[in-house]
């Protein structure tokens, strides 16, 4: 069933804008004047439309604490988030979009285009971890995403390899990465792996570049088949 037809975008906005707030690290229950604050609008405006989200099991309102979101409420914001970051994703990396034009039109991507095709997009770009700004893309409740897409970078041993398929890092470290040779089916093999997860990793042309665990992490790639 497709969400759109359940939910306003009104209503779907608070539960981002929550689900947000969590991700900055507001702690949950987050302030209802927070949550106001950050839609531009009166507290009375907010605290009426969070009576109507907590009626329908979106939210968890507490008087003089906050409100937080309901397992259901997290489990649509995070859908939401999901797509919105994927057309983030399409629109700096295939179309050539500045980080600062693409939040709005993702979001109205985010609201025409049918849910069913969402996970066509994610499957074009190789299940991306994060946005090209770095921020979380939250995994797909309905969809197992198909083991072809390959591994992370950090769950080979020493003496494995394979071509890569994608970098799910932040611009800077993706530039350092590209500037040592980490391209779309460049073929690399783990070297060492040290005690924290660290890696060297030989690129081509057998070149040996020191990874953090959490850059390797960011690093996907089809495993060599011997």
């Amino acid at each position: 069933m497709d969400r759109h037809k359940n939910f306003s975008e009104n209503e779907e906005m608070y539960l981002v804008t929550i689900a947000k707030l969590n991700e900055r690290g507001f702690d949950s229950p987050v302030a209802l004047a927070k949550v106001a604050d950050e839609l531009a609008i009166l507290p009375v405006s907010a605290n009426q439309m969070i009576r109507k989200l907590e009626k329908n099991g979106l939210v968890a309102y507490t008087p003089y604490k906050g409100v937080e979101l309901t397992d259901t409420g997290s489990q649509i914001a995070s859908q939401i988030l999901r797509q919105r970051r994927l057309w983030e994703v399409f629109l700096i990396e295939h179309l050539s979009y500045p980080n600062n034009e693409v939040d709005e039109i993702a979001c109205r991507l985010e609201h025409i285009f049918p849910e069913a095709g969402v996970e066509r997009l994610a499957d074009l770009l190789a299940y991306p971890k994060v946005t090209p700004s770095g921020m979380l893309i939250p995994e797909s409740s309905l969809v197992v995403q198909p083991k072809r897409r390959g591994i992370l970078l950090s769950a080979l041993r020493v003496g494995e390899g394979g071509a890569i398929l994608y970098i799910g890092a932040q611009e800077a470290t993706k530039a350092f990465l590209q500037s040592e040779g980490f391209e779309s089916g460049a073929e690399l093999r783990v070297e060492a792996v040290g005690a924290e997860g660290a890696m060297l990793v030989v690129i081509n042309p057998e070149l040996a570049v020191h990874l953090s665990s959490s850059v390797a992490g960011a690093v996907w790639v089809k495993p060599t088949v011997d």
